[in-house]
């Protein structure tokens, strides 16, 4: 995890090659937004021999398949579970398509990062993930609608036909130079506090291990699910960041399974918050009220907090934390 995480942030999760190739995905699967499902599913069949089925239950061999979606790369059939909501089935839809017309490009971007076999596949599904994202959200059309919808993340749900993290995780992506969106950070953490993803700010970094400040919005999120938590934080050494997070519940597959909640949260510098609409009505002045925050307790020179749970590391100035909080 480490390995793919230092890789996506090495490359600012932008990858050119990867837009290309979904640009052409896109102008092959052609149509409308509203009918791309059904297009992605004539395309697949196409262009890669691909049979796509809908179906009560996922074959046998699938046994364990966590997102609902099997593909049998032999016989060329792809099985999704007819329960899986329209913004997965269009995703995986993507993410195949996406997988098998881009795999010279990820292929070479794999070669080049020299990866430990462990996280090879591991990162070959984040990029083909990324690609997918960028078939059903194109870059010029998406950043252009952010930008005249000022960030209003259900806005571009509803545009794009996406959900609320595939457009939060499309967001953090906008980093092309000379048509660059706000730089965003990204985390999404399970409701025992375990980070599953991770994209941190230059200026904010993420814990790599364990669970971040307890005062993060993303926690806060799991109180009120389905609710978008807005937060002004102020760290130790005196950065401020809005964040956004939403605790929101992936596809249940059974009855018979445990409901699945997870928390996504974007963060961007309080400088740049204005552009966005969730700024609105905020005060964001230096002297403005923020919440005090660390990166984790471990980390924080804040021995008075009342959540503290655990002794910082170590106790020396601001800085020494600041540096010691952003070392590999």
């Amino acid at each position: 995890m480490d390995e793919v995480d230092d890789f996506i942030f090495e490359h600012e999760s932008h990858f050119p090659t990867l837009q290309d190739a979904a640009q052409a995905v896109r102008a092959a699967v052609g149509g409308a937004d509203g009918d791309i499902e059904r297009r992605l599913v004539r395309y697949l069949q196409r262009v890669h021999g691909v049979h796509v089925a809908f179906a009560d239950e996922l074959p046998a061999q699938a046994a364990g398949a966590r997102r609902g979606v099997w593909f049998d790369a032999a016989t060329g059939r792809c099985t999704l579970l007819e329960v899986l909501p329209g913004t997965t089935r269009r995703f995986e839809l993507a993410r195949l398509a996406a997988e098998l017309a881009a795999a010279p490009a990820i292929d070479a971007l794999l070669d080049d990062a020299a990866l430990h076999e462990a996280a090879h596949g591991r990162a070959r599904r984040v990029l083909g993930a990324y690609t997918a994202a960028a078939v059903l959200m194109p870059y010029d059309a998406f950043l252009a609608a952010a930008l005249r919808a000022r960030y209003d993340i259900d806005h571009l749900c509803r545009r794009f036909g996406a959900s609320f993290e595939q457009v939060c995780h499309r967001l953090v992506t906008l980093r092309r130079p000379g048509a660059q969106g706000v730089r965003f950070g990204f985390m999404r953490a399970d409701p025992a506090g375990y980070m599953t993803k991770r994209f941190p700010l230059p200026e904010m970094p993420l814990p790599r291990y364990g669970n971040a400040c307890p005062l993060w919005a993303v926690y806060k999120a799991f109180q009120t699910p389905g609710v978008l938590e807005r937060q002004l934080v102020e760290f130790p050494n005196g950065r401020r960041f809005l964040l956004l997070a939403r605790a929101v519940e992936k596809p249940r597959l059974a009855w018979q399974v445990p409901r699945r909640f997870v928390s996504v949260m974007l963060a961007c510098d309080a400088l740049h918050a204005d552009q966005l609409v969730y700024a609105d009505g905020l005060d964001l002045s230096s002297a403005a009220p923020a919440v005090p925050v660390g990166q984790t307790c471990r980390l924080c020179v804040r021995t008075e907090c009342a959540w503290r749970e655990e002794e910082p590391l170590i106790h020396a100035g601001i800085d020494s934390i600041s540096t010691a909080a952003a070392a590999p």
